[in-house]
């Protein structure tokens, strides 16, 4: 507010007057400035706030995201171990019966490899019967290779005997064959 404005407004008002109603106007102008400002720093560290909330907020689905990919690894992980364990279990488990089927066997040995691995899957299977309950792995290996032929080796394999090879007998003469068997010519 302008004197000026003031001396229009009261024509007859003295110059105190006028002094004193500028002096409280500009304290009001001072105040409400001063409330404005602070209205608009509370404004800012409001909006601080709230991009401070915004970010954490970001951060937390983040946060959610990787600990849902976090679950998600431990979970399959965890098959990961298991599936591992259950292969040691089972190979130990065929272990001991591949230890138990040498040991009844033996010194035998099997025509060959294929042989030998159709009678183990026989003997697993005959260890896990219910009717073979309560009987040796002796009795068990006896009872899948009785009447079967064709499953051991031959301990005692016959002589191996070199052919004669083609010997045209009608080139030959019998001083001939006299002389390769190392025998006098006939008189």
């Amino acid at each position: 507010m302008k004197r000026e404005f003031l001396i229009e407004l009261i024509p007859d008002a003295t110059k105190e007057v006028i002094d004193q109603i500028l002096d409280a106007n500009g304290k009001d102008i001072e105040n409400a400035q001063g409330s404005h400002k602070k209205t608009k720093e509370d404004l800012a560290a409001a909006n601080q706030k709230i991009a401070e909330y915004e970010q954490e907020i970001e951060s937390l689905k983040d946060a959610t995201a990787n600990a849902d990919a976090l679950k998600l690894k431990v979970a399959e992980l965890e098959k990961s171990i298991q599936e591992r364990k259950d292969a040691d279990e089972k190979e130990k488990a065929e272990a001991a019966v591949t230890s138990r089927f040498d040991a009844v066997v033996g010194e035998k040995q099997f025509l060959n490899d294929f042989t030998r691995t159709g009678v183990l899957n026989e003997f697993k299977a005959a260890i896990a019967d219910k009717e073979n309950v309560g009987k040796s792995d002796s009795d068990i290996l006896a009872a899948l290779v009785k009447d079967r032929e064709g499953i051991f080796a031959n301990p005692n394999p016959p002589a191996s005997i070199p052919g004669t090879g083609n010997i045209d007998t009608e080139k030959l003469d019998e001083s001939r064959v006299r002389a390769i068997m190392g025998l006098p010519e006939k008189k």
